[in-house]
């Protein structure tokens, strides 16, 4: 699956969202151990450009709900699978992996209305899972969630982030 992913510069949207729905269906059920793959995965679906009409939403939308399936594998390997993919990262994308970058990708999706709320989804599901690696993020989530509740009083989305934040505690 990920080897069709990969070659998606050539591929139509929908044949590069497709590999990443399979991938989201059978998510939940991997290994904390599977360290070759998933690194990639994530770091290409942050690497997505977020503004609008670079993108199909479709794709986007399919890889924010694969990061909120891997939230357990996510909290299982932050910080042990840096080490291990921080070289190949900076070779490949100049960034590195950390938790704080699936948080700020899924923030900035947030303006999309397409994409407002599986993103806000996926960072309940992470906030769930990650409490403890989060604790620098909680003021630009509770931001978010004062926004989104502004321009959409009482949302789903919002709700989702308050949930999130309100996890902390």
């Amino acid at each position: 699956m990920f080897d069709k992913l990969q070659s998606s510069s050539s591929l139509s949207w929908e044949e590069s969202e497709a590999p990443l729905y399979i991938m989201s269906c059978v998510a939940s059920y991997l290994s904390p151990d599977e360290d070759k793959i998933v690194p990639n995965v994530i770091q290409a679906i942050i690497s997505t450009p977020t503004q609008a009409g670079l993108v199909h939403s479709a794709l986007k939308y399919t890889g924010v709900r694969l990061l909120s399936q891997l939230d357990q594998w996510i909290a299982e390997n932050n910080q042990q699978i840096l080490s291990k993919i921080l070289d190949f990262v900076l070779q490949i994308r100049n960034k590195n992996f950390r938790l704080e970058s699936v948080i700020q990708y899924l923030l900035s999706l947030l303006v999309d209305k397409e994409l407002r709320h599986v993103s806000a989804d996926a960072i309940l599901n992470i906030c769930q899972q990650c409490r403890k690696q989060l604790v620098n993020d909680l003021d630009q989530i509770l931001q978010a969630t004062l926004w989104l509740d502004q321009i959409e009083a009482g949302s789903e989305s919002a709700q989702c982030l308050l949930k999130g934040y309100l996890s902390y505690g």
